[in-house]
């Protein structure tokens, strides 16, 4: 989702992630007769297990026959790097665990970048009805952008903002527990994380190491 280029003067707090139920383990049924794709594993840079019902495509304009579930088309970018299509946005793919039914994204515009202060650009939310859902691991973040509220806290100083604004980022659990919360934003951003990094993080100041915690992207089943 993009940010909105005249946003209301008070924006509402975005609704927490919904960990669905997964869906990973179904996604396969619609194929289940196609026995040569379900054997094919295939390789892109790092990634060396794509494998049924993820299936892999060349960064062409060639038309390709689907071999797999149609949502889980990889697209191998210059040959190394895995990208996975969600709602309107890319994700680079960096692991695959069949064992565990789980695929690890991360936002493929922060990993083009190597800022240490990112700036997120869309929600990273996707529609009720993907095949994929949010896994456990996963917690929120969310960035409040170009703020006129008088806050002082969860500050992220590094990130450019106008003349007498500022930016934020919280958990959460401090959104619930903090009655100050941003309200005068330009833009209100949700993005997933994994949880123990966030954890991890909090101990040694958040603003300072979200750009790491981007890095290191999420997971869904």
């Amino acid at each position: 989702m993009l940010d909105a280029k005249s946003p209301p003067s008070s924006l509402p707090l975005p609704i927490p992630l919904l960990f669905l139920v997964p869906l990973f383990s179904i996604a396969a049924v619609g194929f289940a007769s196609d026995y040569a794709c379900q054997e094919l594993s295939t390789s892109c840079g790092k990634v060396t297990n794509i494998t049924y019902p993820f299936w892999l495509a060349n960064d062409t304009a060639e038309p390709v026959t689907p071999c797999g579930y149609p949502d889980f088309m990889v697209i191998c970018r210059d040959n190394y790097t895995p990208i996975l299509s969600l709602a309107t946005d890319n994700y680079t793919v960096t692991h695959i665990d069949l064992d565990r039914h789980i695929i690890s994204l991360a936002d493929a515009d922060i990993l083009g970048i190597t800022d240490a202060c990112p700036r997120v650009r869309h929600n990273h939310t996707f529609l009720t009805n993907s095949s994929l859902a949010y896994a456990p691991s996963d917690a929120n973040l969310t960035f409040f952008f170009n703020c006129s509220d008088a806050l002082t806290e969860y500050t992220v100083p590094c990130l450019p903002h106008a003349v007498g604004k500022k930016s934020f980022v919280l958990t959460d659990e401090l959104i619930e527990s903090n009655s100050s919360v941003p309200r005068n934003c330009e833009a209100v951003i949700v993005a997933p994380v994994l949880k123990d990094y966030l954890d991890s993080s909090l101990k040694y100041g958040l603003a300072n190491l979200y750009g790491d915690l981007l890095h290191e992207g999420f997971e869904m089943s």
